[in-house]
């Protein structure tokens, strides 16, 4: 098996573990317990109910047990991990530290992006676990040039011209609107 395929498939398992985070983060549960379920019925979910992809197709986008529609949000967020995986392990695997790097921001962008559409809310503590990527990174990223200091330098400058540009588009957007017209979560999550 190539190591791309082999990333689409690890992928699709991240995915699903992504879909946990994205459907209990936002309440408070936990990741770890109780294992998968039903978010209807609460019926806890078999080993073979529970294949990326694969299992909703199988059930037709139903639960087994109450045969409540299942959302096509988690096939969706299977497959995009998937394919994510797959391109960044392509691109990136001579660069493991940058890969790695990568693919945890990545993950973390397809948690919030999927929260703050349901929720049209960022929790801070993703921008930061983002930034502190970005900064520690820095390192590996084959598009700064110089020793560690230079670096680090670019990418903590890079951080504060993303939140500076969407700060200036805020100020700008509620002079106009005379409303909020950006968050706080995105001039975070922009840095």
């Amino acid at each position: 098996m190539s190591i791309v395929l082999l990333a689409f498939v690890l992928g699709l398992l991240f995915g699903s573990f992504l879909n946990v985070c994205i459907s209990r983060l936002p309440k408070d549960e936990s990741i770890v317990f109780p294992p998968s379920r039903c978010p209807k019925c609460l019926a806890p979910i078999k080993p073979y109910d529970n294949i990326p992809v694969l299992s909703y197709m199988l059930l037709r986008g139903r639960c087994r047990s109450c045969a409540e529609p299942i959302s096509a949000q988690y096939p969706f967020v299977e497959l995009l991990t998937g394919v994510l995986t797959a391109v960044f392990v392509a691109r990136w695997w001579g660069n493991p530290g940058w890969l790695a790097v990568s693919l945890l921001a990545v993950y973390v962008l397809i948690v919030v992006s999927v929260i703050d559409f349901e929720t049209m809310m960022i929790n801070d503590a993703f921008s930061l676990i983002l930034f502190a990527l970005g900064i520690g990174g820095s390192y590996f990223n084959p598009h700064l040039d110089g020793g560690w200091a230079a670096r680090l330098a670019a990418s903590a400058g890079g951080a504060a011209a993303g939140a500076g540009f969407i700060w200036a588009l805020a100020l700008l957007g509620k002079k106009i609107y005379k409303k909020d017209a950006v968050g706080e979560g995105d001039i975070f999550l922009m840095g």
